[in-house]
């Protein structure tokens, strides 16, 4: 569970995240610095209630290759490569109204994220606000 919270929450690769050790995880935030990084080759991205919820809850683990397979097979919706990365980061610029926040985080450039993501007629304010209100309890 909390890798998966890892890839939403903090809009991790999951190369990204299976390579995370646990000195990566400190005082509040994520060290990043493995897996298929684009862009920047290390980054910090904060540690929000929501995914240290899950951390609390169910500890650090990566889950091994088939029960990735497992989990993505039993998905309500397709599943694409990267899908809980990019929802992570449309839901943190339709929250933060800002493309250069999500893309400190996701190791983006600002106008990457504002070609990929901003949609002007999506009012997903709300659905940001229910999106980060998730967590393990």
């Amino acid at each position: 569970m909390a890798f998966y919270a890892a890839l939403l929450f903090a809009f991790l690769r999951p190369s990204e995240a299976e390579a995370l050790k646990e000195s990566d995880f400190a005082r509040g935030k994520l060290r990043v610095v493995g897996g298929k990084m684009r862009g920047r080759k290390r980054r910090f991205v904060p540690i929000r209630k929501r995914l240290q919820s899950f951390l609390d809850a169910y500890g650090w683990k990566v889950p091994t290759a088939f029960w990735q397979r497992e989990c993505r097979a039993l998905s309500p919706v397709p599943w694409v490569t990267d899908i809980c990365r990019h929802t992570g980061i449309s839901f943190r610029l339709a929250e933060s109204g800002d493309e250069r926040k999500p893309a400190a985080q996701a190791g983006n450039s600002p106008d990457t994220i504002f070609a990929y993501y901003h949609d002007p007629k999506t009012e997903a304010e709300a659905e940001a606000r229910a999106f980060f209100g998730i967590s393990a309890s």
